[in-house]
């Protein structure tokens, strides 16, 4: 059996497809493209696409595409969301009609986390005579699929996200058993022919699922996939996501607790059932933000427009340790936003904006206060650990994921252990940004201004965007 296919038998045990149904190729955009142009290649005389404003953006990029392609013909129809984080599966009905073609959704919205009813959405479809086909990137590994359950016609996925399979790792579709002998591959390839090795001139595809392939892969990444999708295996895709609503709720509640008083929004659903495995916060400083976690405080949220902060929990490896520390430090970045001060790394240049250069001492003062503050953090993580390593020893590590301690959600930890960190963080903020209102009531004199003008060289037009400017500087809000 080729390596892609045995891969894919694997990745097919993860989704709840049948051996035979999944294969591993290409970039998951290019496999989006294959199975879209074969639905509407089987559908002629339907000129209508769904889909939705929660979609990855290149997944609507390839459907702009092919309605170019296939003469524009067709026409999109973007179901729009009310709240900007779920779309209702009656939302999606009500743009079906006798001419939809294909339904092209994401099962796991890519800002939101936003989990859809891929079953109910799946027979709507049908309903109408269309073609179901699901992007699965933010689900699989992480969330458990039944698609034949569903009964869905197509999906893609890629491998590099909780499939463990790195950057660069190829991706994966399904085909329904039924449906593979139906539809063409699009772009065919040497690798999709029933007699590879023959070399015949003539093409005359495979009669599997492997003549959705076209060329040859990178064996190297591919081979790396295997082990990851073997792991999830082991843990159980039960288990994993049991782990996973745990650690995401926990981090909720120390949003709720921590962060929402400092201005941060939730961006994702509430409810832990319409919720995959990331969880968005919003701020209007939350790119600045994103990027001081990233380049100085080893902590890896991405950032997706307009102020989405978002964070993946992994549960194969993610710990409880992990998820406070990224809430306390995620804490201490407000604070200095609010002071007008942020560190940050841009382009590989170190940007220090102060809201004037007159506030040298209140600089020196909220290094020092955040000094303390890290020590009492550092005494926060050990416990922290501590709870982790009972839990250890109370369920073993294999069975870590199966239940979780009341009380690491309980007000005798992270809670009050939060709110012991900000408790004097919070205090001194107030009276420094009292002392920083009162110095920009006079201008900078010449000399300051051009200490202001030097401290301006490095930011660049990307970083000046998410910045409130006076002369170049950061006021306090």
């Amino acid at each position: 059996m080729m390596l892609s296919e045995r891969i894919g038998d694997k990745i097919a045990g993860l989704i709840g497809a049948e051996t035979g149904e999944v294969v591993v190729a290409d970039s998951t955009s290019v496999n989006l493209f294959k199975l879209a142009a074969a639905a509407l290649a089987d559908h002629p005389e339907r000129t209508e696409i769904v889909t939705d404003e929660l979609n990855f953006p290149s997944d609507l990029y390839i459907l702009q595409g092919l309605v170019k392609l296939f003469g524009n013909k067709h026409t999109i129809r973007v179901v729009k969301s009310e709240d900007g984080l779920t779309i209702s599966t009656a939302a999606i009905a009500r743009e079906l009609n006798d001419k939809t073609a294909l339904v092209a959704l994401t099962a796991t919205a890519f800002k939101s986390g936003f989990n859809y009813n891929i079953e109910a959405i799946t027979k709507l479809a049908h309903e109408k005579g269309a073609y179901a086909l699901w992007d699965l990137s933010h689900s699989v590994g992480a969330v458990p699929i039944d698609l034949k359950a569903a009964n869905v016609d197509l999906a893609i996925g890629c491998t590099y996200k909780y499939l463990n399979g790195g950057p660069g790792a190829p991706a994966f579709l399904y085909v329904r058993k039924d449906l593979q002998s139906r539809l063409s591959n699009p772009i065919a390839g040497w690798f999709g022919h029933g007699n590879q090795f023959d070399f015949e001139l003539e093409y005359k595809p495979a009669d599997s699922i492997r003549k959705f392939l076209t060329g040859t892969p990178s064996i190297l990444s591919l081979a790396a996939i295997e082990a990851g999708v073997d792991l999830i295996h082991e843990a159980g895709i039960q288990k994993l996501r049991a782990k996973s609503v745990q650690q995401s709720e926990y981090f909720i509640e120390l949003f709720e607790h921590a962060l929402k008083p400092l201005g941060v929004v939730l961006r994702s659903p509430r409810d832990v059932r319409e919720r995959g495995s990331h969880v968005s916060l919003g701020h209007p400083e939350g790119y600045r933000i994103d990027q001081a976690l990233i380049q100085e405080m080893q902590v890896i949220p991405d950032f997706r427009n307009p102020d989405n902060m978002r964070f993946g929990f992994t549960p194969l490896y993610t710990t409880y340790e992990e998820i406070f520390k990224a809430i306390v430090l995620i804490g201490t970045n407000l604070g200095l936003v609010k002071l007008g001060n942020i560190k940050t790394s841009i382009d590989g240049a170190k940007i220090k904006a102060n809201a004037s250069s007159k506030l040298t001492k209140d600089e020196n003062g909220l290094l020092k206060l955040l000094e303390d503050t890290e020590k009492e953090i550092k005494s926060i993580l050990e416990e922290a650990k501590k709870i982790d390593d009972e839990e250890d020893k109370e369920y073993g590590k294999e069975n870590r994921g199966d239940e979780l301690p009341k009380r690491l959600r309980s007000k005798q930890s992270g809670k009050i252990a939060i709110e012991k960190a900000y408790e004097k963080l919070l205090i001194q903020k107030e009276e420094m940004r009292k002392n920083i209102r009162e110095q920009f009531e006079s201008e900078p004199t010449k000399a300051e201004e051009k200490k202001i003008d030097k401290a301006k060289i490095n930011v660049t037009d990307n970083d000046a965007n998410f910045m409130k400017e006076r002369n170049g500087v950061i006021r306090p809000n």
